[in-house]
């Protein structure tokens, strides 16, 4: 899959090529291949943009963290200076896996400063540091125990859709840790942040599936489908106050769940509807958007079309029209 990516980037015109470059030269350093990680990084440097532009910056980015996990420091360095103060967390957070022992506490101290800043980008960036000094610390309970509060303080200053998300996100690798008190605490607050928040119509549904997709990870079943009906129902209900852009978002998010929740059944249908719904915007590219994430999103939640969904997505797609 990811030798297709690097074949199909060559045919990318715009900085997404440089971006698949990165991502691909990650994912090569993450698996050991240390020298197609280092080629594919300065792929992903030479395909950069030139001009002073977020797209560049998210780049320079994404390149600097390829170079990191690629064991190649000097060469992140080169691009530090386009990358943002926010992101700088970020790239610590890619190398604390590697770091020796002794170098941990100096990056806790760095990541303590980034959360006082009270800099929105900066502590969630911080957050993913902090995550990741939690992993190298988890069998030593004082360090363990410092990483929990500092996460703990830094998620109390998101906003609650953040907040939700990071508790989400903390519970799964409390999990994977072995430290499932921990992991049933965090997934509490993150029910109770939801079951409390008045979230913009189009967040509902997203943010509720995670949620309900935690639960499920986490092996609390009861509940899932009547809360997954719920969610359904309630966008139904707010249906007219969601940009048609939005729509399909909420549904693909409805029919990932209930993938997770074991019912194919109406996974297909959410995603069907999801198809319907991305055919409502009158602009073209938008609806291939839609298109393209409701196939990958079946993909991912490992949902096989039967032939009614296949006939859906083959209607679809004729009505896109050119360029399309």
């Amino acid at each position: 899959m990811e030798r297709r990516a690097v074949e199909m980037a060559r045919e990318v015109l715009d900085w997404r090529r440089a971006e698949i470059y990165a991502r691909a030269a990650q994912r090569a350093a993450g698996e050991g291949r240390r020298e197609d990680a280092v080629d594919l990084a300065k792929r992903a440097k030479a395909a950069m943009p030139q001009e002073s532009h977020w797209s560049r910056e998210r780049v320079a980015f994404e390149t600097a963290v390829a170079f990191e996990r690629a064991g190649e420091p000097a060469m992140a360095a080169e691009l530090l200076p386009l990358v943002v103060p926010s992101d700088m967390p970020r790239i610590r957070a890619a190398v604390i896996p590697t770091l020796a022992s002794a170098d941990l506490p100096a990056e806790a101290d760095a990541l303590d400063a980034a959360i006082a800043t009270r800099d929105l980008d900066m502590v969630r960036s911080a957050v993913e540091g902090w995550t990741a000094l939690l992993k190298r610390w988890a069998k030593d309970e004082p360090l363990r125990t410092r990483a929990l509060a500092a996460l703990d303080g830094a998620i109390a200053g998101l906003p609650v859709d953040l907040r939700i998300d990071a508790n989400v996100k903390l519970s799964g690798v409390l999990r994977e840790l072995g430290l499932a008190s921990d992991a049933s605490t965090r997934l509490k607050s993150a029910v109770d942040l939801f079951k409390a928040a008045e979230l913009l119509p189009e967040d509902e549904a997203p943010i509720g599936a995670m949620v309900v997709e935690a639960r499920i990870a986490a092996g609390d079943r009861a509940g899932a489908a009547e809360e997954l009906r719920r969610l359904r129902e309630q966008f139904d209900r707010r249906r007219g106050e969601i940009m048609t852009t939005r729509l399909a978002r909420s549904l693909r998010a409805i029919g990932s769940a209930w993938a997770k929740a074991g019912d194919q059944i109406m996974a297909r249908q959410s995603f069907r509807d999801a198809l319907d719904a991305g055919l409502i915007n009158p602009n073209g590219r938008p609806r291939a958007e839609d298109l393209t994430a409701t196939c990958v999103a079946m993909a991912v939640a490992g949902v096989v079309p039967d032939p009614l969904t296949a006939q859906k997505i083959d209607a679809v797609r004729k009505q896109l029209g050119e360029p399309w």
